[in-house]
């Protein structure tokens, strides 16, 4: 479901606006619910100097399971549902080479290796 709006109801329910082929359908619905968005759904708040400047300025809260009242078997490791198996950085495949002279010889030397390796 491809929804381009998500309506709050009284009760808990929500109305869902979901884009189809011809044209959209109004779904209400009670949570559980999973729901994919589309992609203009919501504007993008672009930051300012000042929202950067007060941010510098503000206090940072750190909580431990302590402060949130959770048990011992709910938090760290022990507590996680999933475990990592094993962490390994993959070995690269691609290799680099650096051009060395002015603009123009590296712009022949580049068209030259494309040329050659059949991209022109």
């Amino acid at each position: 479901m491809h929804v381009s709006a998500i309506e709050v109801r009284e009760g808990g329910s929500f109305r869902v606006r979901s884009e189809i082929e011809e044209g959209y359908r109004i779904i209400e619905m009670e949570p559980p619910m999973v729901l994919s968005v589309t992609k203009g759904i919501n504007e993008p708040r672009y930051i300012t100097l000042m929202n950067i400047l007060e941010a510098e300025k503000k206090e940072i809260r750190t909580w431990s399971s302590k402060d949130l009242s959770f048990d011992e078997p709910w938090v760290g490791l022990a507590g996680s549902p999933s475990q990592m198996a094993d962490l390994f950085t993959p070995e690269s495949k691609r290799k680099a080479e650096m051009l060395g002279g002015g603009p123009s010889e590296m712009t022949k030397a580049l068209a030259d290796r494309l040329h050659r390796m059949g991209y022109c």
